[in-house]
């Protein structure tokens, strides 16, 4: 193991900065160490409170890239640890730092960023932010992210909350955990099990209790390939024969395996406390917390951390305060309110745990097994039995429960709580602050008011004073069909239509989209490749000759292109997921959709938005399941 420790350096700033990244340079060939390097390649670097300030951090990121993209088979640099905190460093340095998460994303333990001046608020800040948190889409192994002692505002929190909503969801491998407790179950209750193991079982250990140092002691680990290698990397675990027949772990089925968990949802720690949080971050924070499994299970996916400092840092996570791998206090800015929402999520996620268990246990487990009972996790057992017998939904592991519109009828469960919880500070922001401090708000409302001029109402028949009105048929001219589209910013910023190109017969139109040089290099790592080339026929959704047929739409260009092209021109595409912006324009082109707003004049303006914003399900980000 290498380690790296400049803390004791007399030496600080861009020097140091600079020093570090020779440092590192020599680890690959023909450097001083490389041959050192070649021996023990990973590498812990610490760099605490040594004032880099962003040119240091900068210089230090460039020498990691550098080492980390050696063009050679055999690895001099494998970065398992990256220790930054009090470097007076602000967000413009994750700009570097991103790039050296992507390529450390195998491998990268632990990142410390804690007690700089990171925060956002300019829409500069904003892009390399979510830039920075995009970096740990591939991420595998990550025990900790400490952000703590950051300025970061409540726009951080909403675009941690757009990024972790997109992100591949963990579901799938607790499920697969779930099934395997259930699968033991069934072999010890039908007796079948016996006393040895099969030959070579592949299992994962023992049931993880909730101190990070008793995880350690009843797991063992070897390393094992992935069948999914695309989706998994890093290590299954596997028990050996004689601590099953110990009876330090219970013998499991064959060809049982974790499917390989990634991202900031795979991330057992992340820490948010003093980061000038407010209610309005809190409510970002909310869909996060509740849909972000507890370190009992996600610590099943990563290295565990070393006997010595790195556990005892972890179990003060656990022991500090009330929170649980997300830590969000303190944080002195958020009120009563927000500290409730947060609480309301922190047992949304222990239901989730537990409402899945219940699903599976009663769907598997044979009637009478006392097993529920037995072996129930401590992680859940705060989880009052009268929530749980109240008729909360079982069954149902979507993160998507927690959505605002898809919530139960019933008032009294957890998930109606959190639904008061959040529609009661969603309502304080609009009041307080007004749509535009929530991107997702103002782009939901910039894409209807652009649907609702260009696109036509639907053409059924109107009714007016109780009396039917038969919409009058015309004649249509000889049709022309769009061939190319354009769409082109103004001096305004709001969009110019244009179409540059038509046809006499149906054709998918080339579409494209005029951007200044500032605004493409912003998004260009964001737009999908259709933008400016051909649109694909499968992003039509099958409906092509439908909306060609008899079609009422402007220049007979098919539904959803024009939903592509509002959306854009809106800002909208990379903001609401595909069944938000469909909803978008359903309203928009619906005539009744203008009398439920009108039902809404005589309330406050704030009260009117926030309805139109739960019609359309954009109160908050699509949660990938």
């Amino acid at each position: 193991m290498g380690r790296l420790n400049y803390t004791n350096r007399k030496v600080e700033g861009l020097k140091l900065g600079k020093i570090i990244s020779k440092d590192l340079i020599k680890r690959i060939p023909p450097g001083s160490t490389y041959h050192a390097a070649v021996r023990h390649p990973y590498l812990e670097l610490n760099a605490d409170g040594r004032k880099l300030t962003d040119e240091g951090v900068n210089e230090l990121a460039a020498g990691l890239q550098q080492a980390l993209t050696f063009p050679e088979s055999q690895k001099f640099v494998i970065l398992e640890e990256l220790h930054l905190a009090e470097n007076s460093m602000t967000v413009f340095a994750l700009d570097g730092l991103a790039d050296v998460v992507r390529l450390a994303a195998l491998d990268l333990k632990d990142l410390d960023l804690s007690g700089n001046d990171i925060k956002i608020e300019t829409n500069k800040e904003a892009e390399i932010w979510e830039t920075f948190l995009r970096s740990f889409r591939d991420s595998r192994v990550l025990r900790r992210l400490d952000l703590g002692n950051n300025p970061l505002g409540p726009r951080a929190f909403e675009i941690l909350a757009r990024v972790y909503a997109k992100e591949e969801s963990v579901a799938v491998s607790v499920f697969e955990d779930l099934r395997l407790e259930v699968e033991t179950a069934k072999l010890e209750t039908n007796s079948i099990v016996s006393s040895q193991p099969k030959e070579s079982p592949v299992v994962i250990g023992k049931r993880r209790k909730s101190s990070v140092s008793e995880a350690i002691q009843a797991m063992t680990f070897i390393t094992m390939p992935s069948a999914h290698p695309e989706q998994s990397e890093g290590r299954v675990r596997s028990a050996t024969n004689e601590s099953i027949a110990s009876g330090h772990m219970k013998p499991l089925p064959d060809n049982v395996f974790y499917s390989g968990t990634r991202g900031l949802r795979s991330v057992p720690y992340i820490i948010f406390s003093q980061t000038s949080m407010i209610d309005e971050s809190a409510l970002h924070l909310s869909y996060v917390l509740a849909s972000h499994y507890l370190p009992a299970h996600l610590l099943r996916r990563v290295p565990l951390p070393k006997t010595g400092p790195e556990t005892q840092l972890l179990e003060a996570y656990d022991n500090s305060s009330e929170c649980r791998g997300v830590v969000y206090l303190p944080n002195d800015n958020i009120t009563n309110a927000g500290i409730r929402l947060l609480e309301v999520a922190e047992a949304a996620r222990d239901q989730l745990i537990a409402d899945a268990k219940v699903s599976l246990l009663q769907e598997d487990i044979p009637q009478g097994s006392d097993y529920w009972a037995s072996q129930r996790d401590p992680d859940v057992s705060n989880v009052s039995e009268s929530v749980r017998l109240r008729g909360h939904r079982r069954g149902t592991i979507s993160t998507t429960m927690f959505e605002p519109g898809a919530l139960g009828s019933e008032d009294d469960t957890i998930s109606g709580e959190l639904d008061r919880a959040r529609s009661k500070i969603q309502g304080n922001t609009l009041r307080e602050s007004g749509v535009q401090s929530v991107q997702l708000w103002r782009a939901t409302l910039k894409m209807l008011a652009y649907g609702r001029t260009l696109m036509p109402t639907y053409t059924q028949n109107e009714v007016r004073n109780g009396d039917i009105i038969e919409k009058k048929s015309e004649v249509p001219a000889p049709p022309t069909y769009a061939s190319k589209l354009t769409t082109t910013a103004s001096a305004s910023g709001e969009p110019v239509f244009a179409i540059t190109g038509v046809a006499p017969h149906p054709t998918i139109p080339m579409y494209t989209h005029q951007r200044t040089r500032k605004s493409f290099r912003a998004s260009r790592n964001q737009r999908s490749s259709s933008v400016g080339g051909r649109l694909e026929e499968s992003h039509l959704n099958g409906t092509i000759e439908g909306d060609f047929d008899g079609t009422d739409l402007p220049f007979r260009v098919p539904l959803a292109i024009w939903q592509r092209i509002i959306a854009e021109a809106a800002g909208a595409d990379t903001i609401l997921g595909d069944e938000q912006q469909e909803g978008v324009i359903k309203w928009a082109r619906d005539r009744k959709t203008l009398k439920k707003e009108q039902e809404a004049l005589g309330q406050p303006e704030s009260v009117q938005i926030w309805r139109v914003l739960k019609s359309l399900g954009c109160l908050a980000y699509e949660i990938r399941s």
